[in-house]
């Protein structure tokens, strides 16, 4: 069982509301993974929730990873804007799951810049090791409408 923060309770209570669009949550996530707090994958993986987003923030939220995100993003069809910038938990993963996802015909903004940041090999590195040309690759074939 996960133990949820205020961060992660209220992205619950937001993910059961059915007329919900657009989901900003950088200003709830701006720990660092290491201190617990803000929001994780917990939220992200729940059952149910965001199937009518257009919008999802997520930026500078340390906390969320590919799991996480690749969860919602598989429930949103009508998901047209992906903002993960700064998520240092987001890999390659993503980029995949998202070529896959019902939304890779709607969507049309991914935001990951920074998200590859982190430490590699114990060293801060603006660009880590996480995003292959495999994962870009998947994107431009199988998101047809990303403009940027």
């Amino acid at each position: 069982r996960f133990l949820l923060d205020q961060a992660d309770r209220v992205a619950l209570a937001l993910a059961r509301a059915p007329g919900l669009r657009r989901v900003i949550c950088a200003d709830l996530a701006t720990a660092s993974p290491e201190s617990g707090v803000g929001l994780t994958d917990a939220s992200l993986l729940s059952p149910s929730g965001f199937a009518n987003l257009t919008l999802l923030s997520l930026r500078g939220c340390h906390a969320v990873t590919d799991r996480g995100v690749a969860a919602v993003v598989a429930r949103c069809p009508l998901l047209r804007e992906l903002d993960v910038q700064y998520c240092v938990g987001i890999g390659d993963g993503l980029l995949h799951a998202v070529a896959t996802a019902p939304c890779r015909t709607s969507l049309r903004h991914l935001n990951v810049n920074r998200a590859f940041a982190g430490m590699v090999d114990g060293v801060h590195s603006d660009y880590g090791p996480t995003c292959t040309d495999a994962g870009l690759i998947a994107l431009a074939r199988c998101c047809v409408r990303l403009e940027r």
